[in-house]
């Protein structure tokens, strides 16, 4: 699953209710594969697997922090400008990064 995978999940209200009841989302984390972009494999991590870094190894894979889950679905739900019509999944996966880059 890449970034505008995950997205497309956390910003629909009935793929959201799904994602919940398949995970406890106060406790996760989004990770991505080795470099932050649309396109790397996202894994989502709890706080015991991670310790809470930035950057860690598992099974031989690099992960980079992104942000927790519960922050990313505030910022889909409360970000006015994803709100508007036409919005995409693609935008909506930008605007995630570029917070985790330059505003988390």
């Amino acid at each position: 699953m890449n970034l505008i995978e995950l997205v497309a999940q956390l910003a629909d209200p009935v793929n959201l209710n799904d994602f919940c009841l398949r995970h406890d989302s106060s406790d996760l984390t989004i990770y991505m594969e080795a470099v932050l972009g649309l396109n790397s494999a996202v894994e989502l991590f709890g706080r015991e697997e991670t310790g809470g870094m930035i950057a860690f190894e598992k099974n031989g894979v690099k992960y980079l922090y992104v942000l927790e889950v519960d922050l990313a679905i505030d910022l889909l739900a409360s970000d006015l400008e994803l709100q508007r019509k036409g919005t995409t999944d693609l935008d909506r996966a930008k605007r995630l990064l570029h917070y985790a880059i330059y505003d988390a």
